[in-house]
């Protein structure tokens, strides 16, 4: 199991109803999980991870790292990481320019939620 196997989720072939097909014939496709619309409400781990090394950010450098904008940097700069791990399988690369455009939108909003989280804006008053 690779670095990019953590965010790839593996899609099944669609079949009719009653149809078979044995495990060997075809093989699942890749779908990168954080640029479909499922990953709108399905990432509390990256969300952590941007909480935590801002936090880490914050004792260790002080009042520098305590703007909002470092939550957003490292939320987008994770957030490219993901991104480019899930557009390297070739399976789960978009196959149009329509295709690259939602994903790398879904990616751009899944990173402002990211930060968003971080810094406290979705939660309770």
């Amino acid at each position: 199991m690779g670095w990019s196997d953590l965010f790839l989720a593996k899609r099944q072939p669609k079949l009719a109803k009653a149809e078979t097909i044995a495990a060997s014939q075809s093989p699942p496709t890749a779908v990168g999980v954080f640029i479909t619309p499922q990953s709108l409400v399905s990432f509390p781990v990256a969300s952590a991870l941007v909480a935590i090394i801002w936090a880490l950010g914050q004792k260790l450098f002080g009042a520098g790292a305590q703007t909002p904008w470092v939550p957003l940097l490292i939320a987008v700069l994770l957030g490219a990481v993901i991104f480019i791990s899930n557009v390297s399988a070739e399976d789960a690369r978009p196959k149009s320019l329509g295709g690259w455009l939602v994903a790398v939108g879904i990616a751009i909003l899944n990173s402002l939620l990211l930060a968003a989280s971080a810094l406290g804006i979705l939660g309770t008053k």
